[in-house]
């Protein structure tokens, strides 16, 4: 079955397709990445368990950290540019996790807003 707000999503994976770097990952909860790949050709920092190197740290590691907390703006960043990483994916997914606010980091430009999904390049 189709992820929530699977058309929203699917208007905003069409814009990553079209508009995003093709050489820049994209970082989201695993729900979406697990579909970016495919509906984008933009890698993920951490998708299918499978075909993601370090699965489970890196879950974790999104899930407690990255999109759970709006702290420790310097080693986000530092996650991001290490891994380069373009894109941040925020959707219902992500919000879910925590209270990370993207719209209030000043590495992060927002690139794509429709249907409660936003799109943040790494500047």
């Amino acid at each position: 079955t189709a992820p929530r707000g699977a058309s929203e999503a699917g208007s905003a994976m069409e814009w990553m397709r079209s508009s995003a770097a093709l050489g820049d990952a994209v970082i989201a909860d695993v729900q979406m990445a697990n579909v970016i790949p495919a509906l984008t050709g933009r890698r993920v920092y951490v998708g299918h368990g499978h075909q993601t190197a370090d699965f489970d740290k890196k879950r974790q590691l999104i899930e407690r950290w990255f999109f759970r907390t709006n702290t420790d703006d310097a080693g986000k960043e530092a996650l991001l540019r290490a891994n380069n990483i373009g894109y941040v994916w925020y959707s219902e997914y992500e919000r879910a996790w925590g209270d990370f606010a993207p719209a209030e980091k000043d590495y992060l430009e927002k690139v794509y807003e429709r249907g409660g999904v936003e799109v943040y390049q790494v500047k």
